[in-house]
């Protein structure tokens, strides 16, 4: 009896084993089916891709690579195999700049963006400020209550102005000029404009934070900051956040035709963001106009957050002496 039990429970095992196995195939499939072709582009397709980050499915197929080898079933190892190879070299095309550092000038403005996670310890975030001396600082994700984030980051920070732009949102700047405004985006999400003196001249800043309900569409929300980014097509403009939406979605479409994602541009390094210690989405990105002219862009890690800081530089776009008119650049063309 007992050993006829045995068996029926290994009978069991091996079958949920193969089960799983199964399983973890058709989610590898289904993942590179939807990136190939329809992306975030419908509704639940779009949950989906959020949910499958390529290192996610290349781990995945990795797997299936080792169990279909370890059956010594070949062809389907060979298949695996290669499904490892086009995600890991697709992640690492997407995700990764190798080029040499460019000099960053003297000029150059320097941006850095944080998710604090609403965390009240943030010494590894402040001797960030402190090494890299950002005339901006965008944030979010603090504390809910403008008197209590004022009087904390002018402490923290004395050499900066803080302004408290919505629920957990601010922006730390030398010389903030006039008031904040909310642009809502749709489903929670908040665009917070506030423009600030640098050099001399103004910049106008949005401090974006979306919604992370996977199964929000994000393309209509991310329309409507296109909407709000394009007038001010004739002011310098720096849009950060938490976007809440991979780098590469086709829901960045309508703000890819007039601005620049930094790091696509300029970057260096690794861009996942979230979740520390291993990030595999770029869910914080920095973003500029015409009026901007991109020089770095680098992810740094952070001890007290969930989330990478990004830490951005960029220089005003001169305009011709005679013409009025703004030298002319790559996003010109399109």
């Amino acid at each position: 009896m007992n050993q006829q039990r045995e068996k029926s429970m290994g009978r069991k095992w091996k079958m949920w084993v193969s089960l799983g196995w199964i399983g973890m195939a058709i989610f590898t499939l289904l993942s590179i089916v939807i990136r190939l072709t329809v992306q975030d582009s419908y509704w639940g397709a779009s949950a989906y891709f959020y949910a499958t980050p390529l290192p996610v499915v290349a781990v995945s197929s990795g797997l299936l690579f080792y169990n279909s080898a370890w059956q010594r079933s070949y062809r389907s190892a060979v298949f695996w195999a290669l499904c490892c190879v086009m995600l890991c070299g697709s992640w690492v095309n997407r995700e990764w700049r190798f080029d040499t550092p460019s000099v960053v000038k003297d000029d150059a403005v320097t941006v850095m963006f944080a998710n604090l996670s609403r965390k009240q310890e943030c010494d590894s975030f402040l001797e960030k400020v402190r090494f890299h001396q950002p005339d901006v600082i965008g944030l979010v994700e603090i504390g809910q209550h403008p008197e209590e984030e004022t009087a904390r980051w002018n402490r923290l920070l004395p050499d900066y102005q803080f302004s408290f732009l919505y629920k957990g949102l601010g922006l730390l700047s030398r010389k903030p000029e006039g008031r904040s405004f909310v642009h809502w985006l749709g489903h929670g999400s908040v665009g917070c404009e506030q423009s600030i003196e640098v050099d001399g001249r103004e910049l106008t800043c949005i401090v974006v934070d979306m919604t992370a309900n996977p199964l929000v569409m994000r393309r209509p929300i991310l329309d409507e900051l296109a909407y709000v980014a394009t007038t001010f097509k004739d002011r310098h403009l720096l849009i950060m956040g938490d976007f809440n939406t991979p780098a590469e979605s086709h829901a960045f479409d309508a703000l890819r035709e007039r601005h620049q994602n930094l790091f696509d541009a300029v970057g260096q390094g690794y861009r996942g963001s979230w979740p520390l210690p291993f990030p595999v989405l770029a869910l914080d990105q920095i973003w500029i106009n015409q009026n901007l002219i991109p020089v770095e862009c680098v992810y740094d890690s952070s001890d007290e957050s969930d989330h990478r800081v990004v830490i951005g530089r960029f220089q005003f776009r001169e305009r011709d002496e005679e013409t009025g008119e703004r030298v002319s650049s790559v996003l010109d063309s399109r």
